[in-house]
């Protein structure tokens, strides 16, 4: 893969991640002001934050080699994976705390 096929390809990776953090964060801000207004507030910030550290770490593995930008990627994935996982597990923990409904 040539340097200008993993400058496209992180360019493209940024744009993608960008618009499924828009659109998490439209959703989560959707049902949380329709359930919860103090903590979409709350959140707001910390999405801002979680967009900009993203956008920066982009911008600086795009200023690496080619083969250096691989590797950073491919680093950064392990990390949002690891992330996403965590996020997971915390999800269904929850759901295994909520109380059951009572049948009949």
């Amino acid at each position: 893969m040539s340097t200008e096929d993993v400058k496209a390809k992180a360019k493209q990776t940024a744009k993608s991640v960008g618009e499924l953090l828009d659109a998490v964060e439209k959703t989560a801000r959707a049902r949380l002001a329709k359930e919860a207004p103090k903590v979409a507030d709350a959140l707001d910030s910390s999405f801002d934050m979680a967009s900009k550290t993203l956008t920066d770490t982009l911008k600086t593995i795009d200023r690496s080699t080619a083969k250096e930008q691989a590797e950073l990627l491919k680093a950064y994935k392990s990390f949002l994976d690891k992330q996403a996982e965590i996020i997971e597990k915390r999800m269904a923990s929850m759901k295994n705390k909520e109380p059951k409904s009572e049948s009949g």
